[in-house]
């Protein structure tokens, strides 16, 4: 399967049906692709998911009927930064990274019966057990830092910067926008910090976290 997302304020008049709340199918150029909504993200948009074989027909018949516009990873990436939101490789990859850590708190549910890791998961929360914090951070630099790259307090290290994007908008007056997890002892001090990328030092504002 190939696996596409569609997102912007016009996303429905793309696909010519509303956006539903569950998965749904539809045809594009007479190929049958089952969309599912993209959560999590905003604006709102669909996951459109395609057969192999079918995945540059229905491509093509989006780009050319100038119903959607090619926009690369890097454009994903910058979005996903800018609402805070994690992903595989990243943000969570190692053994070494909980939920809560990896900006994922919202994706537990604590009402279901059991699962494997529940138990691990309702101590951390029970015992107060959790280290870092997921957090947004404002970088006073041009956000080239090969991450993951750790966050310092001075000489101490406290965190890790886990991605790291331009910030296109500029909304911060930084340069760039970046997720990571900081000490949650450490946060209860301050926000500001420091990030070496190259022979460089970056200032580091935190902008919001999961504490």
């Amino acid at each position: 399967y190939a696996l596409f997302l569609l997102v912007g304020d016009k996303t429905a008049n793309a696909l010519g049906t509303a956006v539903q709340t569950g998965h749904s199918t539809l045809a594009v150029n007479g190929k049958t692709v089952t969309c599912l909504p993209a959560t999590g993200l905003s604006p709102a948009g669909v996951l459109l998911l395609v057969e192999q074989p079918d995945a540059f027909v229905v491509y093509k018949a989006l780009i050319e009927e100038k119903k959607c516009t090619p926009a690369g990873a890097q454009v994903y990436h910058t979005l996903r930064v800018e609402q805070s939101v994690p992903i595989f490789g990243n943000e969570f990859a190692n053994e070494d990274t909980n939920p809560y850590e990896a900006g994922l708190k919202n994706h537990i549910d604590y009402d279901k019966g059991c699962y494997i890791g529940q138990e691990v998961i309702a101590r951390l929360d029970t015992y107060d057990k959790v280290r870092y914090e997921f957090c947004q951070l404002a970088i006073d630099g041009p956000a080239t830092a090969v991450t993951p790259v750790p966050i310092m307090d001075g000489d101490k290290e406290v965190g890790v910067l886990t991605s790291s994007v331009p910030d296109p908008k500029n909304k911060t007056g930084a340069l760039g926008l970046g997720l990571g997890r900081i000490r949650r002892k450490t946060l209860q001090q301050k926000n500001r910090f420091t990030v070496v990328s190259g022979e460089k030092a970056f200032d580091l504002t935190v902008l919001s976290s999961t504490l």
